[in-house]
C-alpha cells in the first residue's frame, strides 16, 4: 500500500524550523507531499523529491524564500496548486517528463525563476490555450509563462 507523509499543515513552519541553511531529503515509501507540509519555511534552502513521490502537494512549499535549489526526480506526476508560490529565491527548475499537470499559481511569485526547463515541451496547455513546443523549448521564455499566467491549471495530454 501506497504510503503518506502526514505531519500535519505547515508543521516545519510552526515548528519555527526557519533557521539558515535546512536541507530536506526524503525517504523512498513518501507517496505525497502534503498540502502545506513546509509553507512559510523560510531557512529551507535545497529539497530533492525523490522517484517515489507521485504528487506535490498544494501550497506545499509557497512562502520558501530561501529555497533556491529543487531536483524533482521522475516519479512526480503532479505539482499541485501554488506549491512553490512566492518562492523567491528560486532561480531554476526542470520539470520532469513525468509531470502532466501543474496547478494554478504554482511558481506565481517566484521572482527569481529566470531558467525553465521542461523535459516535454509537446502538448501543454493552460486554462485551455495551447503553449507552442517551440516557446516552452527556451528556458527564459517558459519561466516568464510558468511565472505569469494566474488562476490557470496547466496540462499536458
Amino acid at each position: 500500500a501506497a504510503k503518506v507523509l502526514d505531519v500535519g499543515n505547515g508543521v516545519f513552519s510552526a515548528a519555527g524550523v526557519n533557521g539558515n541553511g535546512i536541507k530536506v531529503n526524503f525517504g523512498d515509501e513518501v507517496t505525497k507531499i502534503p498540502a502545506r507540509l513546509f509553507s512559510e519555511c523560510t531557512g529551507l534552502i535545497s529539497i530533492t523529491i525523490p522517484d517515489s513521490v507521485t504528487s506535490i502537494g498544494d501550497s506545499a512549499f509557497s512562502g520558501c524564500t530561501g529555497l533556491t535549489s529543487i531536483i524533482i526526480r521522475s516519479g512526480v506526476t503532479s505539482i499541485e496548486s501554488s506549491a512553490f508560490f512566492r518562492c523567491t529565491g528560486l532561480t531554476s527548475i526542470t520539470i520532469p517528463d513525468s509531470v502532466t499537470s501543474i496547478g494554478s499559481n504554482a511558481f506565481i511569485g517566484c521572482t527569481g525563476l529566470t531558467n525553465v526547463v521542461f523535459e516535454n515541451t509537446i502538448g501543454w496547455q493552460v486554462g485551455g490555450v495551447v503553449i507552442s513546443s517551440e516557446s516552452l523549448s527556451n528556458p527564459s521564455t517558459a519561466a516568464t509563462y510558468l511565472t505569469s499566467y494566474r488562476n490557470s491549471d496547466w496540462s499536458r495530454a
